[in-house]
């Protein structure tokens, strides 16, 4: 294989450093340079580089953008995300007090993970997400009601305080 064919076609890089490359690419390539004078060549390769660093440029705009994108989508997410558990924490018990502690909702793994998705938060996605957040919420708090109540002054032996 000549080594400008090398050079312009795009490769993945395996876990040792070495490139990859598709058979029927370099067989493409192989197949256009053959029937070329050496000059012919030279000209075709000098093309084809060119071809090959404007793809390259292209990829990596392309690249940022998409990397942009999904960070503003995220943003976005975070923000709907925000506003929905905001609108949660107005909710209020008959006697007027809050009906969930917002440290609580925050240590959910359901929120933490609804966070990092890709995807636009739709309505459907929030219905989803309130469902595991109170079924989260009930599990952190029922835990925490175990650990306070495994020490109870029952345990307390009275014969020993004076």
């Amino acid at each position: 294989i000549e080594p400008i064919i090398l050079q312009i076609l795009h490769c993945r890089w395996d876990k040792n450093g070495t490139r990859i490359y598709w058979k029927d690419q370099i067989a493409e390539k192989i197949k256009e340079i053959g029937s070329l004078s050496q000059t012919d060549r030279l000209e075709w390769g000098e093309q084809q580089y060119k071809k090959y660093k404007q793809n390259e440029r292209e990829l990596n705009r392309r690249s940022i953008e998409d990397h942009s994108a999904r960070r503003q989508q995220r943003y976005e997410r975070k923000k709907v995300i925000d506003d929905k558990l905001n609108e949660m924490m107005s909710e209020t018990n008959e006697d007027g007090s809050p009906l969930w502690i917002r440290a609580y909702l925050e240590k959910c793994s359901s929120l933490s993970k609804a966070y990092k998705y890709n995807r636009p938060f739709t309505e459907r996605s929030w219905k989803i997400l309130k469902q595991k957040l109170v079924r989260e919420y009930y599990e952190l708090l029922d835990a925490d009601e175990t650990d306070d109540t495994d020490f109870n002054c029952s345990d307390l032996d009275n014969d020993n305080f004076e």
